[in-house]
């Protein structure tokens, strides 16, 4: 499931103040990527996100502060590269990342906060040098048969 609310408001006791308030939620979902060659998506993803801003002669534009805030509850990542015989899985029971970001000054807030996160690895025998493992995207993962957990997480925060 895939929630999101978007809230714009001017604030009316600073005038040219606007703030912009983002929150997502994905819930039970599972991203399944594959690293093919030469694409990075995190790459893509920043290029969707990078706004450019044009001058309008006449116009000041207001400061924005913008708030972002993204939760993810048990969900997974399945990360399966082309070249290296190595699948990794990220379970993330909770997950949340909140930014509040302010432009032109010095001050900034970023927090990530992980519960019941795990991190799994698998080797795949009879994979040879430069060449391309078989992607068995058919083939959901068995963490129990086929995984190693390595990672282990109970808590973890960052701000």
């Amino acid at each position: 499931m895939f929630t999101m609310a978007l809230k714009t408001e001017p604030d009316n006791e600073t005038p040219n103040l606007k703030t912009i308030c983002i929150a997502l939620g994905i819930e039970q979902a599972t991203l399944r990527h594959r690293g093919d060659k030469g694409i990075a998506w995190l790459s893509q993803l920043m290029d969707v996100l990078d706004v450019l801003d044009y001058p309008v002669p006449g116009y000041s534009p207001s400061t924005v502060l913008s708030e972002l805030h993204v939760h993810v509850w048990d969900c997974a990542v399945d990360y399966r590269p082309l070249y290296l015989p190595i699948r990794t899985v990220v379970t993330l029971g909770n997950f949340s990342v909140s930014s509040n970001l302010i432009p032109e000054t010095n001050t900034s807030y970023l927090r990530f906060l992980a519960q019941e996160c795990t991190l799994f690895l698998s080797y795949l025998t009879g994979s040879k040098a430069n060449v391309p493992v078989p992607q068995d995207d058919d083939k959901y993962p068995d963490i129990s048969k086929d995984y190693v957990c390595v990672i282990d997480v109970g808590l973890f925060e960052l701000s």
